[in-house]
């Protein structure tokens, strides 16, 4: 029989335009309506018809932007320039802190192309080079600059070699700048040579302000400046159906906690709930310092810090098949998963080809070279199912096993990218998110260290975990620590995110407050504006980092924004379509703010991925819209999947099921249970906390109603 030939993938190069609507958070908060009718008013009368005379197409839109390609550089920076030249004449009697602004990263690369989405690392440069950008304007690879030399008739400022987060090497970058906007309308048909700013006569000594369309243009010397350049502010937009997410899902997971879901914004497991609120050590914490914030002022320039986390060193999946028609599908696992992996913002990533296997001692040797904390292995092998997939994550120092999953695949993964997608996004999640294996052995590495004598990522870690260990004691740690990283680097965005999450956590269950605050969440609320404040700092300075704009949408829902919530949500997923523990924590989210079909099956779907290892209070979600529309058999039944003998939460859930199944003998032995777990409780109580996490107030009184046939005390 003939030999299948293994699948190829389509690829070709193009030029990558990639653009975003500056401060669209904070546009969309000030007139959704407004700033949505505004915003489809300027894409149709000046993006669309640059693009389409350029012979481009809008590859996929992304709520506040677009990926395009083109056939050639020229077309590509030719119908940019005219794009914001036009939104900028339409836009000039606009208020300053009101006008919409894109910013445009353009590069030239090698593409894997699929029917509505392109891949590879032009796109993700392209992409990194928009958020570099100044407002209004456009900043190009040396790749694409080569390719209009002499074609287009603009100025271009020499920016040096950039260092963009998640690509391994410097690019060298150039911006557009005009001097007046009659000048950028006609670079879109002249051909005159551009005047290279920067180089020769013009040297690159020191930061200028140059007149530009949308606000200051700095000129930045290399070995001065190499962060990122422009101001980026929060984005935010109209709201959209949850279940829209679902549309980009192919699996995912997260992590939430009914009420206490919010720890999910903590990456909170099961196991970590129990010692919740049943320890009550007071610390005063100084709480004033996230709710202040600081704020950009309008124009400035951001540039953001990075935490550096481990260098991962990611080796070649090995076919052990004996099938060459799985050569290709091991190497497309390894880029794949590297490119996950890349998502997860801390961690450093060096791919490493291998001309054949290598034994142990030479593993230790080449991770050494390379300064790899951690090295990524793996093989593929048949199975009954067709095919085993083994990936392992080892500690390079200490030449030991971390983390190992097996994954079962039938033969249709040659020829299913959408399954190679999920496969690779599934194992980049358990080893590089918050909390992942990565991150639970750094946390456990650096447990006898100081908290002052923690690094800034060792104090992200710390804030991470701190839900998931379930103590007050790693709670107050977490807070500590991140608070003062938080004045230091106080363009930190990961660490401002992080610390928002713990907020989070204090508000939930009083760690490190006082004690009238500690026994009260209404005397907790206070901290609400505190944890929206952090997650919008955040989020200001990393407006496409997946895991921050996951906890600007926990941040929303601390304080029931449902409508900026949903689209946070849609943001993040789009952002990283396989961090599980986001997926499930904003599935709770969502079902809790009333998006009940939605949020179900996100949190489903969470489950799903993650099997044993998933967090049981996910299982909530299903459970409470059963529960909500009288299923009261399918939610006692859901309720059992996740049920923890010595969380409270678990005995009042389970009562107000119970009773609701008039099997009052249960419930109440429930509400003895809950009682000796916290004593004060009661139905005031219980209204007051599901009230926080934004269940509705027929929800809240029909369960109110359970809990009085169960037996539980009023106040």
């Amino acid at each position: 029989m003939a030999q299948e030939r293994p699948v190829r993938v389509e690829r070709r190069l193009a030029a990558i335009l990639a653009a975003d609507v500056v401060g669209y958070s904070r546009l969309m908060h000030r007139d959704e309506e407004d700033t949505h009718a505004r915003l489809t008013s300027l894409l149709t009368e000046a993006v669309h018809p640059a693009i389409a005379e350029h012979r481009g197409r809008i590859v996929k839109n992304t709520g506040d932007g677009f990926l395009a390609e083109f056939p050639s550089a020229v077309e590509a920076v030719r119908g940019a320039v005219q794009f914001q030249t036009r939104i900028k004449e339409i836009t000039i009697d606009e208020l300053g802190d009101t006008r919409i602004a894109l910013r445009v990263g353009i590069n030239i690369g090698d593409v894997i192309v699929e029917p509505h989405d392109i891949f590879g690392d032009g796109v993700n440069i392209a992409a990194r080079l928009e958020g570099i950008a100044e407002p209004g304007g456009i900043c190009i690879a040396s790749s694409a600059y080569d390719q209009i030399r002499g074609k287009v008739g603009v100025q271009f400022a020499d920016l040096g070699e950039q260092n963009l987060k998640n690509i391994a090497c410097p690019i060298r970058s150039y911006a557009v700048v005009w001097e007046t906007p009659s000048q950028a309308t006609r670079a879109s048909t002249a051909s005159t040579s551009p005047t290279i700013l920067g180089h020769g006569s013009e040297p690159v000594s020191h930061v200028r302000q140059r007149k530009y369309p949308f606000g200051p243009f700095r000129i930045v010397r290399s070995h001065e400046e190499t962060g990122l350049i422009g101001h980026s502010a929060v984005k935010e937009t109209a709201a959209r159906r949850a279940m829209h997410l679902l549309a980009n899902i192919k699996s995912g997971p997260n992590t939430v906690l009914g009420m206490m879901f919010l720890l999910a914004a903590v990456g909170a497991l099961a196991v970590g709930l129990i010692g919740y609120w049943t320890t009550w050590k007071p610390a005063r914490t100084e709480l004033v310092h996230a709710s202040t914030a600081p704020r950009t002022p309008t124009g400035s320039v951001i540039k953001p810090t990075h935490s550096q986390g481990p260098i991962v060193l990611i080796l070649p999946l090995i076919n052990n098949t004996g099938d060459p028609r799985y050569d290709a599908v091991a190497s497309i696992l390894t880029e794949h998963i590297g490119a996950s992996i890349g998502k997860f913002s801390s961690l450093r990533v060096i791919e490493r080809s291998l001309a054949e296997p290598m034994t142990t001692t030479e593993y230790g040797q080449l991770a050494r070279k390379t300064s790899a904390q951690y090295v990524i292995g793996g093989s593929l092998r048949g199975s009954a199912k067709g095919m085993a997939i083994s990936i392992q994550l080892s500690d390079a120092l200490a030449a030991s096993s971390v983390w190992s999953r097996n994954f079962e695949v039938g033969s249709e993964i040659i020829s299913s990218t959408s399954l190679q997608d999920e496969l690779a996004g599934q194992a980049a999640t358990l080893i590089a998110a918050y909390p992942g294996a990565i991150a639970t052995a750094e946390y456990k590495r650096v447990q006898a260290k100081p908290t002052g004598e923690l690094s800034s990522y060792e104090c992200i870690i710390q804030g991470v975990l701190a839900g998931t260990v379930g103590t007050p004691a790693a709670v107050i740690r977490a807070r500590e620590c991140l608070d003062r990283v938080t004045r230091e680097e106080s363009a930190n965005a990961t660490a401002w995110a992080v610390l928002a999450g713990v907020m989070l956590n204090q508000r939930s269950f009083g760690f490190g407050l006082p004690q009238d605050e500690a026994r009260s969440i209404d005397k907790r609320l206070y901290l609400n504006e505190a944890i929206l404040k952090a997650s919008l700092r955040a989020a200001e300075l990393a407006p496409d980092d997946s895991f921050v704009r996951f906890r600007l949408a926990i941040g929303y829902f601390a304080n029931c924004q449902t409508d900026l919530l949903q689209y946070e949500a849609e943001r993040a997923i789009a952002l990283n379509p396989y961090d599980a523990y986001a997926i499930g924590s904003l599935g709770l989210s969502l079902a809790f703010s009333g998006h009940w079909d939605a949020g179900a099956a996100m949190a489903e779907k969470a489950l799903g991925l993650m099997g044993a290892s998933a967090p049981s209070l996910w299982w909530y979600a299903p459970a409470k819209r059963h529960w909500s529309r009288g299923e009261h058999q399918e939610a006692y039944e859901t309720f059992r999947r996740g049920y923890v003998e010595g969380l409270w939460l678990s005995h009042l859930n389970m009562a107000y099921a119970l009773a609701s199944l008039d099997r009052l003998d249960e419930a109440k032995a429930h509400v003895t249970k809950l009682l000796k777990l916290e004593p004060e409780f009661s139905i005031r109580e219980a209204n007051s906390f599901f009230r926080t996490y934004c269940l509705e107030p027929s929800f809240r009184e029909k369960m109110a109603s359970a809990l009085r046939k169960a037996g539980l005390p009023e106040e």
